[in-house]
């Protein structure tokens, strides 16, 4: 999976929309993908983008970007398929998952191999609602093994950091 040109697309919308230097980020990646750069999966779905609003409409404008309004109450995302994955691009996020803010994603983005992504602590907390807000509904349990997954990773930092002398994790 090469998703390097998305990437560059992403950039040169940004700056098409005079957003390349802008703070918070004008792109940042969410979800499964965010798991795959750190390690956590092997495989994802699908690739998520949260983007400013105004890259929204400079993606439009641009071949390849098809625009989905799955439910009426939700907002419109776009959607291509890039080097054989599905990417999905959203300037905002359904209100019926109000523990995800879009501006927030973007404005805390931590770099990860080179990819402006989402924490790890709202991905989690995503995932968590989502299995608790739709527990009857099996194909939420696809959740767990990510939310166990972060944990893991996020022990074996707070482990590693305690097991480290005084004064070298005070250096740090």
């Amino acid at each position: 999976m090469n998703l390097d040109p998305l990437r560059d697309e992403l950039d040169a919308a940004a700056a098409a929309a005079g957003l390349a230097d802008a703070r918070p980020r004008p792109w940042v990646l969410f979800g499964s993908t965010v798991l795959l750069l750190h390690g956590l999966r092997d495989r994802i779905g699908d690739v998520d983008v949260f983007v400013d609003p105004a890259i929204t409409r400079v993606l439009r404008a641009r071949p390849g970007w098809a625009v989905h309004t799955p439910d009426p109450a939700d907002p419109s995302f776009l959607e291509r398929r890039v080097d054989g994955e599905t990417v999905h691009v959203f300037g905002d996020w359904t209100s019926r998952d109000p523990e995800v803010c879009a501006l927030q994603c973007r404005a805390t983005a931590v770099l990860v191999h080179g990819w402006w992504c989402t924490p790890l602590q709202i991905i989690r907390m995503h995932k968590a609602m989502s299995v608790a807000k739709h527990c009857d509904e099996l194909g939420q349990a696809k959740h767990l093994p990510d939310i166990a997954a972060i944990d893991a990773l996020v022990a074996g930092a707070l482990f590693a950091r305690a097991a480290l002398p005084v004064e070298a994790a005070d250096a740090r």
